[in-house]
């Protein structure tokens, strides 16, 4: 390509591009680089660096099956990568896709051992297919290689968690607290799979919480037609994600969520400046 006097060679201008993907993931822009990679793709659809990083960029913006498909076609190009396979499992984990997520993470642990993450995401997957044991295992391999990636899942009593639930009520904007007054919250485990598959796209299984019910019509008040209650999943929320945050703030987050999916809520409307 060639520009008033300058002289650009293909290589170096995929370069650069390669380089502002990067560098828009890096400030979490992830709507800016899926778009310049998508336009990368146009040119290039086998790249394996640009298709690895169209999944970082979908999973980012909450696209877990766009994820997905990106990262299956890049382990397609390097089957035996296991930072592409670490991917691959973080997105079909996402996906609700429990099988593909389960296979990739453990082929991600057996090529690179010391990945912290790969065992983590067998845990995820072992722990909602009923396997707690092994589950717990994945986790304290993962905790010993990398703590502070890999925390542990809390171990609480009864009462730690009605008290934290309690704390988080309390955290909420006066209009949500008023209305868990009058819909009933539950304990479970985890979601179903039936229940995050019911929706299309899935709902991610890291839900800390659901409302269970069907939104009403658009001529009803959403206000006045509530859900039939809202189940908060303890198994999820044992696991400090996003890392750092409280227990408190990731039940808050989870009521905050549902609630505003419920009434249809802006945040500007219902959150205090």
């Amino acid at each position: 390509m060639k520009i008033g006097s300058w002289q650009f060679d293909p290589e170096s201008l995929l370069e650069l591009r390669l380089s502002r993907i990067q560098e828009a993931l890096d400030q979490r822009s992830f709507g800016r680089a899926l778009g310049e990679v998508e336009e990368l793709l146009d040119e290039h659809p086998d790249h394996r660096l640009g298709l690895f990083l169209a999944g970082q960029a979908a999973l980012g913006l909450g696209d877990a099956m766009g994820s997905m498909a990106a990262f299956s076609r890049c382990a397609g190009t390097a089957p035996r990568d296991p930072t592409i396979q670490l991917g691959l499992a973080m997105a079909s984990f996402e996906s609700a896709a429990y099988t593909a997520a389960l296979e990739a993470a453990r082929l991600s642990s057996d090529l690179a051992p010391a990945l912290a993450q790969g065992w983590y995401y067998q845990g995820l997957v072992l722990e909602r297919i009923e396997h707690r044991a092994l589950a717990q295992e994945c986790f304290q391999r993962a905790h010993k290689l990398n703590p502070a990636e890999a925390p542990l899942p809390l171990e609480l009593s009864d009462g730690d968690w009605n008290e934290a639930l309690k704390e988080a009520l309390r955290c909420l904007p006066s209009p949500f607290q008023a209305l868990y007054v009058q819909v009933p919250l539950c304990w479970a485990e985890f979601p179903t799979l039936e229940h995050l598959i019911a929706d299309f796209p899935p709902l991610s299984p890291m839900s800390g919480a659901l409302y269970i019910g069907k939104l009403p019509g658009e001529d009803a008040d959403p206000w006045q037609n509530l859900p039939t209650e809202v189940r908060l999943y303890r198994g999820n929320l044992r696991h400090p994600t996003p890392l750092g945050s409280s227990l408190v703030e990731r039940i808050t987050a989870a009521l905050l969520h549902e609630a505003m999916s419920w009434t249809g809520a802006a945040a500007e409307d219902i959150l205090p400046d």
